[in-house]
């Protein structure tokens, strides 16, 4: 059995789109915050700071883990294509 390289990087591609996504929603919350803070003045905009930028960290940990696993799934699976390959070679030479 071999492994599909293509359809593993069309798959990765969708794993760092989402990555990228949650860049974006992150990005769009701290504009969001940022217009809150020039628009309105309470003394609850501290704890919608606090759970905007909660938010804003868990997102951001959400896109580097993403990221991260989208890179080792494309390693793992070049390394199992060089194993499959060289089994390969081996048994068509004997």
């Amino acid at each position: 059995m071999t492994i599909n390289l293509t359809q593993i990087y069309s798959q990765v591609r969708q794993i760092e789109e989402e990555s990228a996504n949650l860049t974006f929603v992150r990005s769009s919350l701290y504009n969001y915050r940022c217009n809150l803070n020039k628009n309105y003045k309470s003394a609850e905009m501290t704890y919608i700071n606090q759970a905007i930028e909660n938010h804003m960290d868990k997102l951001a940990v959400i896109a580097k883990n993403l990221s991260a696993i989208g890179s080792d799934i494309r390693r793992e699976a070049e390394s199992i294509k060089r194993t499959d390959d060289l089994a390969g070679q081996n048994n068509s030479g004997k």
